[in-house]
């Protein structure tokens, strides 16, 4: 058996039901490259690229399957196989036989060929080298108007015009010379009219590089021409025409272009229809040829807005068909359109569509004869798109001529109601550029329209008031309320002028009109008052400063006076004790070190406002200074009975400053929160530190500030409020100092307060180490502290 199976034709493989091979012809072997000790070790299914081969379906078949097999070579090559796989014995056992053979090849037959070329939509030709025609498609013959008679074996110039001719022969030279393939788009003028044309040319070579042939392709691209192009040249030209006749220019637009299309197409009537949309109706609005005759009584189609949404969706008025019979209604009766009396036997249909937005219907019709042999739908639905936007651009450039033409009335009226007004006018688009400026902006400001025009508004407002018009200019805090403002505008002198403007967001315009006048000689006016007004305040409150800094004066010395004079009269009637002379005494050093603080402070403020306070900073740690400050004055509350409290987190920060003005601060602060707190009331001194600041809080549980008077507390000439300061003694300036020292340490100082609850005075110290100064543990000794103690607490009197 084995045998036979080597002398037949096929490519033979035997399997177990396994699909294990175990016998494959030599014609098999050979074919894909296998040795039999390397096939046998196979399955089937390890040569195959077919889905996997089930065996066991086999035998369900009496005469085996057919099947087509994908089989892969020793080398990885695939080749396919018309296979026939059945059972049979090898053996004595009972296997898969699969016999196979090459799948036959297709005989091509130049029939074939001319076939093809002859029914497709592209005209095709060969030249021999010398530029004879050895074949012209059919459907280029058709366009040219020959028969394949007259064209094959002849030359150009025995078939076409000389100029054509010549025309042919100078495009044939340019692919011969560079060898490679051309495309070309040129017009031909053919039984009366113009054609343009697409032509690809392509030399073709021989083994010896020489010419054999020219081979090409050409179609009438006419149509595509009219898509692409011609549409809107005719739109520019009508746009271009100006015409106020909206009416006559769509007319005349459409009907040039529908000429051409029906030109071109071979078409037996052409109509397009507009669409009202109000009244929904398909007005007939150009009927050219057989159209013109089968519409002639149609002025109006009516549609449901069903219909109207069946052909935005595609779901009708769309494509060519074939047809018998078609009735069109109108409101008035049914007309037959006899169809088959002008011999009608095909519809085109395509909707005119832009955004959603149905504008008409583009409609043709053919006859039998002159139907077009391929179906030509997208390229019309081109056309009708093109139109659709043709027609809606052009109703938009009409509507906004129209538009134009009211708008400039209106600037003219406008003009001359601006020109005649005194006032400033003026219309500002939403960017702030001036658009029109009546004459009084030259009157007033010297900048004549055209300059404005070129100017945005913050060329000519002042730096300071430009924000003022930002915000007004924000889209979003824009609103069609009437603004009144008033800024400066510069002068084309460069002065300055005051205007007093009011303006108003014209929504429908998208601008600013506003309206101004000139209230610069009112300002100078005001401000002169008002200047005044601050002279005879100031002075007012220098009185007032310096009567209380006399008071400040008197007091102490009228006490140590009247001390003085006790203390000689008691003398003289030698009723003087001991215990009573301490206490004189200390009456009398309590108020020197009054007049000593008030000096100090005087003398302070002259030094700060002539520049010659300065600090000696050195590198301290500000956590033990404050805590020392704060514990120092422990003994002047116990007659109060006033907490005393000192919180922080830290043990040591250091940085450098001036503790001498550091401490004054703190006594200052700690004194004016003794003097406004009631006894048994509470004070807290806290050290915190925030990023790289320390930060130093003393709040009480005092009468509090009211907040109006929060930012006068440190003026220099008043306290914030006169009953506060005739409740304690002093003269109100140290806090001006106190806010003099922080600032000079590159901090500043805040107050919080409400009246009844206490107030809480927070100032921060920058973290800064001078590098080559080392830390000093101690301050200044005790007796020293203790005068310092002395004289800031001077104005605290213990009854």
């Amino acid at each position: 058996m084995e045998f036979l199976l080597e002398k037949i034709e096929e490519y033979v493989l035997i399997l177990d039901f396994n699909g294990r091979i175990i016998f494959a012809n030599s014609k098999f072997l050979n074919k894909f490259g296998y040795e039999k000790y390397e096939l046998y070790k196979l399955n089937i299914n390890e040569i195959i690229n077919n889905d996997y081969l089930e065996t066991d379906k086999v035998s369900l078949h009496k005469n085996g399957i057919d099947k087509e097999l994908e089989f892969t070579t020793q080398n990885g090559q695939k080749i396919k196989l018309e296979s026939n796989i059945f059972i049979d014995d090898f053996k004595g056992e009972r296997s898969l036989f699969i016999l196979a053979k090459e799948i036959e090849n297709l005989n091509f037959i130049p029939e074939h060929l001319e076939l093809l070329l002859d029914n497709i939509y592209t005209g095709t030709f060969i030249k021999d080298a010398s530029g004879k025609y050895l074949y012209y498609s059919k459907p280029l013959c058709k366009f040219l108007g020959k028969s394949q008679e007259e064209v094959i074996g002849r030359y150009d110039e025995e078939i076409f015009p000389e100029s054509i001719a010549e025309n042919f022969k100078a495009t044939d030279k340019i692919v011969i010379k560079s060898k490679v393939g051309k495309l070309y788009n040129d017009k031909i003028n053919l039984f009366g009219k113009e054609i343009i044309y697409e032509t690809y040319k392509l030399p073709i070579y021989d083994e010896n590089n020489n010419l054999k042939y020219i081979i090409g392709t050409c179609k009438d691209t006419s149509l595509q021409n009219i898509a692409r192009n011609e549409i809107f040249q005719n739109y520019n030209k009508a746009i271009s025409a100006n015409t106020d006749k909206s009416q006559d220019g769509t007319y005349n637009l459409l009907n040039n272009i529908s000429n051409s299309i029906i030109e071109h197409s071979n078409a037996k009537g052409l109509t397009i229809y507009i669409y009202d949309k109000e009244a929904l109706e398909l007005i007939p609005y150009i009927k050219l040829k057989n159209a013109a005759k089968v519409l002639s009584r149609v002025d109006k189609i009516r549609i449901s807005k069903n219909e109207e949404k069946a052909i935005l969706d595609g779901k009708s008025y769309r494509g060519f068909k074939n047809i018998c019979k078609m009735v069109t209604k109108t409101d008035i009766e049914e007309i037959d359109l006899k169809i088959e009396e002008d011999n009608i036997e095909y519809l085109c249909t395509y909707p005119m569509i832009v955004n959603n937005e149905l504008i008409g219907i583009l409609s043709m019709t053919y006859s039998k004869e002159k139907a077009p042999k391929y179906n030509q739908d997208s390229l019309f639905e081109e056309i009708a798109d093109k139109l659709a936007m043709l027609v809606k651009n052009y109703r938009l450039s009409q509507e906004l001529k129209l538009e134009n033409k009211k708008r400039k009335e209106y600037e003219k009226e406008l003009r001359n109601y601006l020109d005649v007004s005194v006032d400033l006018k003026s219309i500002t688009n939403i960017d702030g550029y001036i658009i029109k400026a009546n004459s009084s902006w030259e009157n007033i400001l010297g900048w004549n329209e055209e300059e404005l025009k070129a100017m945005h508004y913050s060329d000519f407002i002042h730096p300071d008031d430009i924000s003022i018009l930002e915000k007004l200019y924000n889209s979003n805090y824009i609103t069609e309320e009437i603004n009144h403002i008033i800024i400066r505008c510069l002068c084309k002198d460069n002065n300055y002028k005051w205007i007093e403007l009011s303006i108003k967001y014209i929504k429908e315009k998208n601008a600013f009109i506003s309206t101004g006048i000139d209230i610069t000689k009112r300002k100078e006016i005001e401000e002169e008052k008002q200047k005044l007004e601050e002279a005879i305040q100031l002075e007012s409150i220098r009185n007032e400063f310096f009567g209380n800094i006399s008071h400040e004066f008197k007091t102490p010395l009228n006490i140590i006076l009247g001390i003085v004079q006790l203390i000689d009269k008691n003398i003289d009637s030698d009723n003087i004790t001991k215990e009573n002379l301490l206490r004189h005494v200390n009456i009398m050093r309590q108020n020197s070190y009054r007049l000593l603080r008030l000096v100090n402070n005087l003398i302070d403020i002259s030094r700060i406002d002539i520049g010659y306070y300065n600090l000696q900073s050195s590198n301290y740690n500000i956590v033990k200074v404050i805590e020392d400050i704060t514990l120092s004055i422990a003994e002047y509350i116990k007659h109060k009975k006033i907490n005393l409290l000192f919180n922080t987190d830290f043990k040591e920060i250091i940085l450098a400053c001036d503790v001498d003005k550091i401490e004054r601060v703190m006594l200052n602060l700690l004194s004016n929160a003794i003097k406004y707190t009631d006894d048994g009331g509470n004070i807290q001194v806290s050290l915190n530190k925030v990023n790289n600041d320390v930060i130093i809080s003393v709040k009480d549980s005092g009468v509090g500030i009211p907040k109006d008077k929060l930012e006068l507390i440190f003026d220099r000439f008043g306290q914030a409020n006169s009953i506060l300061s005739r409740r304690c003694e002093g003269s109100g300036i140290g806090l001006s100092i106190v806010k003099s020292i922080v600032q000079m340490h590159g901090g500043k100082i805040e107050v919080f307060s409400e009246v009844g609850k206490g107030t809480e005075f927070v100032f921060n110290i920058p973290i800064k180490i001078l590098e080559e100064e080392n830390v000093i543990l101690t301050c200044d000794n005790k007796d020293y502290h203790i005068e310092k103690c002395n004289i800031e607490f001077s104005d605290i009197y213990s009854i």
